[in-house]
């Protein structure tokens, strides 16, 4: 369901500079992330991994690391695989194999309600 907004009541002033100022602060923080993004790039690529002091400032370049599930199953032996190992509903796989309306029953809100802006 779409509202619109009356012209000329309390509201309809103030929600156009809101969401004017939410569509510029959207663009200025995609280009300061992106331009953090490349100067990243840059500093990994200059100094490499390792712990460094740059002035006043510690800079830090670690791998990135994660918990792989497959290498876990190549690398444990089954007496350490098996307490590590629990059965779960997939979220992927419940929306493969119930209808939409099931999958939404199923579902929760969590946070503020997104706000999107096209």
């Amino acid at each position: 369901m779409s509202a619109y907004i009356d012209e000329g009541d309390a509201v309809s002033t103030a929600v156009p500079p809101i969401v004017d100022r939410l569509l510029l602060l959207g663009d200025q923080a995609a280009r300061i992330e992106d331009e953090r993004s490349q100067l990243k790039s840059v500093l990994r690529q200059l100094l490499g991994t390792g712990k460094y002091g740059v002035g006043r400032h510690k800079v830090y370049i670690t791998p990135t690391r994660r918990f792989d599930q497959e290498t876990a199953r190549k690398v444990l032996p089954p007496e350490l695989l098996k307490p590590c190992i629990r059965e779960m509903v997939d979220s992927h796989l419940a929306r493969e194999h119930l209808s939409p309306e099931l999958y939404a029953a199923c579902q929760i809100e969590v946070g503020e309600p997104s706000v999107r802006i096209t």
